[in-house]
């Protein structure tokens, strides 16, 4: 005890007395002054103070590095040691954490005190002090090895776990070959078994604990004071606790009855009447009615198909809707791409990519730096920095020996071959001989070949069928060449001149819409009217704005108001509107003073404009919006459902879910309530008719054992 306090009075004299040191530097060597100025060390050093890059004095010693190795120096001006460390670093107390080697190919770290003498021989690959106890780990095969010992080396737990973490107040974390925990004292007491998946630090005097996806709680002394029962155990910063019971998802019919329940934090529809079930941040699966099929345990789970998922534990791999590994969990990625895989794998090579089909079989036959996504009939390919093709079977239709490949139509392929351009088909055959210029396939024996700003269109022979200082564009069935004088030339691909257009402006159009009740809106002199099916202008073209003719009417635009006409022209509701829809079962959409309502035929309003928004449902229902609040009205007009939802979807079953201040629930299209507004996510599965809900968990008051 008297040791511990007069180390502690050491370490703060020591932190004051730094404090009062400052490095300067000389052509480019490091000394140390004191406050006042005086040189204490000369610049001879390369560095002064830690190889970790901090600087401190502990004990009037420091570090120095010499001939790019570290020693121990005093502030006398004497060495210590000799520069004969690696590193050098201050573990916080009276030891220090060395490296050095140990033969000409094999370093390890041990530690020496102030005085440079060894107190923990070197013999590790690792060391991190804790207090009164230091971590150390060693390399056995491929793996680290992990134990605790005191700082003369005496073994507190010997080097035979996957970690060791200090978790505050002599406290260990330590991890078995199983990857679970338990919890152990400074002295190698054993508090826990294992079987726990993970420990927080201390706060307050408590640790959460995890184990499989619950939460609870262990005192100072180690004690499970809360089993773990809770999903989430929060320790406040006033030292009060509180825990969030696992949440429940239910099927229920659409009056309320519970069909199944599971416990979950959520769930997901997929393809194939499955269900993703999601618990903490893993993923797991379930059918339509809520009966596992396996358990959450990854963290992603993505499906694509043929109850095929792209999954992910550490690694990403393929199993199917079983659990069954379809491809190993080891990939660095995995893309579904034309009924393939596309693997990335890095531990195999570079970047090892390789395609796999839905059975899991490898069906390439080397691997790639890159390949790219399916294009139509092939896959490009990169190996040792050179491009090729493979087909879906893997097969190398043009082996990787070109620097880029250009563009392609069929079997042939525009290649660049150090840095010179050809023709080739999958035979690897030369259609066209490597020149020096670009190279573009138009079509079979036909390319673009850009030389000196002149376009030339040539056969594979490399004869000149066509030449020209403007841009040619190459289409399925003939060339366009652009003219500077907006002329657009079309040729055929024997370079025989098609025609010569002049572009039609825009504003020179005459439009004419489609026919509607025997109608055809038109624009002419810049206003609308309408003929019939004779081409007889019927309605003059007198205004701003048409629509098309629905139940007898249409919407025309007047002085910037919309208004509506029947066919003999005669207005049946006066342009009073700033915007306005067509009618639909004798009711149309307007907007006055930018409010939306809903009109008749008489230009009365069976909804008051009111609304900030009206949208017309697939029952013919309308959907009111003001306030951002969403409300209802039936296909008559009448208010069923006051706007006072945050969120309202209708389900074309007779019923809408509704959310309100982040929670859904069930109404009937007559506004009755048939699931209370209680869930955090509810989902309508339409072929079973019921509904999928989740409702967290409220937080509580978390009671501790004494």
């Amino acid at each position: 005890m008297k040791f511990l306090l007069s180390l502690a009075i050491v370490l703060i004299s020591l932190s004051i007395e730094a404090a009062s040191y400052e490095l300067f530097e000389i052509s480019g060597k490091v000394g140390l002054k004191d406050e006042t100025g005086k040189i204490i060390l000369p610049a001879s050093f390369q560095s002064l103070g830690w190889s970790d890059g901090s600087f401190s004095v502990i004990g009037q010693l420091t570090g120095y590095r010499l001939n790019n190795q570290w020693g121990i120096i005093n502030l006398k001006k004497e060495f210590v040691t000799k520069p004969i460390y690696e590193s050098l670093i201050n573990s916080g107390g009276y030891l220090l954490i060395a490296r050095k080697k140990i033969n000409p190919v094999e370093s390890k770290t041990g530690c020496v005190d102030l005085r440079g003498e060894v107190a923990i021989p070197f013999i590790y690959d690792g060391i991190k002090i804790v207090g009164l106890r230091a971590i150390v780990f060693k390399k056995e095969a491929t793996v680290y090895m992990f134990g605790l010992i005191g700082l003369k080396n005496e073994i507190v737990l010997p080097l035979i776990y996957s970690n060791i973490t200090s978790i505050g107040l002599s406290r260990f974390a330590i991890e078995n070959d199983k990857g679970q925990l338990a919890l152990f004292t400074d002295q190698g007491n054993a508090i826990t078994a294992f079987g726990i998946d993970s420990i927080s630090n201390y706060k307050y005097n408590y640790a959460v604990f995890h184990q499989g996806f619950m939460e609870g709680l262990l005192n100072a002394n180690g004690d499970m004071v809360v089993e773990s029962i809770y999903r989430k155990i929060k320790i406040n910063a006033d030292g009060s606790l509180q825990g969030q019971l696992p949440s429940e998802c239910k099927i229920l019919s659409g009056d309320n009855q519970v069909i199944n329940k599971i416990e979950a934090d959520g769930l997901i529809n997929s393809y194939a009447k499955l269900l993703k079930i999601k618990r903490g941040e893993l993923y797991g699966l379930s059918d339509d009615l809520l009966t596992t099929i396996f358990s959450p345990q990854y963290s992603q789970l993505n499906e694509i198909g043929n109850s095929l998922f792209i999954a992910k534990k550490k690694n990403y791999g393929v199993i199917n809707s079983k659990n069954e590994i379809v491809l190993p969990l080891v990939f660095d990625s995995v893309i579904f791409d034309h009924h393939l895989f596309r693997v990335k794998d890095k531990s195999i090579s570079k970047n090892g990519w390789d395609i796999y089909d839905t059975l899991g079989k490898a069906i390439t036959k080397n691997k790639y730096d890159w390949i790219g996504e399916w294009n139509d009939n092939f896959f490009s390919v990169k190996k040792r920095g050179f491009w090729g093709v493979i087909n879906n079977e893997g097969e190398e239709l043009i082996h990787c020996v070109y620097d880029s490949l250009l563009n392609h139509t069929n079997d042939l392929f525009a290649v660049n071959l150090k840095g010179q351009f050809g023709i080739i088909n999958t035979k690897e055959d030369w259609l066209m001989t490597p020149q020096p210029y670009p190279i573009t396939i138009l079509k079979a024996n036909r390319v673009l070949i850009t030389k000196d700003n002149v376009n030339y269109l040539n056969d594979f022979a490399g004869s000149i069928i066509y030449f020209s200082e403007y841009p040619l564009e190459g289409f399925p069935d003939f060339i366009v060449e652009n003219l500077p004088n907006g002329l657009a030339r079309k040729l055929d691909y024997d370079g025989r001149i098609l025609s010569t257009e002049q572009p039609i402006k825009v504003e020179h159009i005459e439009t004419i819409a489609e026919e509607s009740e025997g109608l055809r809106g038109i624009k002419k002199d810049g206003k609308f009217g309408f003929i019939d099916r004779n081409g007889n202008l019927r309605i003059a073209n007198r205004y701003d704005a048409i629509g098309q003719f629905k139940e007898g009417l249409t919407k025309v635009k007047l002085n910037n108001k919309w208004g509506y006409i029947n066919v003999d022209e005669r207005i049946i509701i006066q342009p009073s509107f700033e915007q306005a829809y067509s009618f639909t079962d004798g009711k149309a959409l307007v907007k006055r003073n930018g409010k939306y309502g809903l009109i008749n035929k008489e230009g009365k309003f069976i909804l008051p404009n009111r609304y900030d928004s009206i949208v017309v449902l697939i029952e013919k229902n309308y959907l009111l919006i003001t306030n951002h609040k969403k409300g209802l009205a039936n296909i008559n007009g009448q208010i069923i459902i006051e706007p006072k939802f945050d969120e309202l979807t209708d389900l074309n079953n007779g019923y809408l879910i509704a959310k309100q201040d982040k929670k859904f629930g069930l109404i009937t299209s007559e506004g009755l309530s048939t699931l209370p507004l209680i869930y955090d996510q509810l989902i309508f599965n339409p072929e079973k008719n019921n509904y999928l809900v989740m409702k967290q968990a409220e937080w509580v008051g978390v009671e501790v054992k004494k």
